[in-house]
C-alpha cells in the first residue's frame, strides 16, 4: 500500500509541476503575444483535478486531511476513539458512494468528448475512481488500525 502511494506521490509532483508549466505558458501566451490558446485552460483544469484526486489517498494515510475539531479536541480519549472510528466510517462510505456515482454518470457519459482537447469524459476524469479507491485502501487500512487501538 506505501508503495502504491509513494508512486502517487511522484505522479502528484509531476501533476503539479504539469500545472505550474501550462498556466505559466497560458499567461506569457495572453500577455506578451496577445494571444489565447484554448487548450492551456482544459488541460490546466486535468492537471488540477488529476492533482487533487490522486493526492488524497497521500493526505488520507498522513493524517493531513482538513478536519474541524474546535469539540473533538475536548473529548474523553475514549470518546475521540470513537468518533475518529465514526469519521473513518463516513469518509468510508463518501467514498463508496462517490465511486458508485462516478460509474453511473460514466455509463452514459463515457464517450463525450471534451470540449477543446476533445479527450473522452473518461480519459479526463479517470483520477477521480482512481484516487478513491485508492484511498478506500488507505481508509480500511487506518479504520483497522483504529479498531485495533494502534492509533486514535
Amino acid at each position: 500500500m506505501d508503495s502504491i502511494i509513494n508512486i502517487l506521490d511522484d505522479i502528484t509532483y509531476l501533476c503539479l509541476i504539469g500545472l505550474v508549466l501550462t498556466v505559466v505558458f497560458q499567461i506569457l501566451a495572453r500577455n506578451l503575444f496577445s494571444y489565447g490558446i484554448p487548450w492551456t485552460d482544459e488541460l490546466a483544469r486535468w492537471w488540477q483535478v488529476t492533482l487533487v484526486f490522486l493526492g488524497l489517498p497521500i493526505l488520507t494515510r498522513e493524517g493531513t486531511l482538513l478536519r474541524v475539531d474546535i469539540v473533538t479536541e475536548s473529548f474523553p480519549p475514549k470518546v475521540l476513539h470513537f468518533f475518529n472510528i465514526l469519521s473513518s466510517v463516513l469518509s468510508l462510505a463518501f467514498c463508496l458512494i462517490f465511486i458508485y456515482s462516478f460509474v453511473i454518470f460514466m455509463l452514459k457519459a463515457w464517450n463525450i468528448p471534451t470540449a477543446v482537447l476533445n479527450w473522452p469524459i473518461l480519459i479526463f476524469f479517470i483520477a477521480l475512481p482512481l484516487g478513491m479507491g485508492i484511498n478506500i485502501l488507505a481508509l480500511v487500512r487506518i479504520l483497522y488500525r483504529q479498531i485495533k487501538g494502534e492509533m486514535e
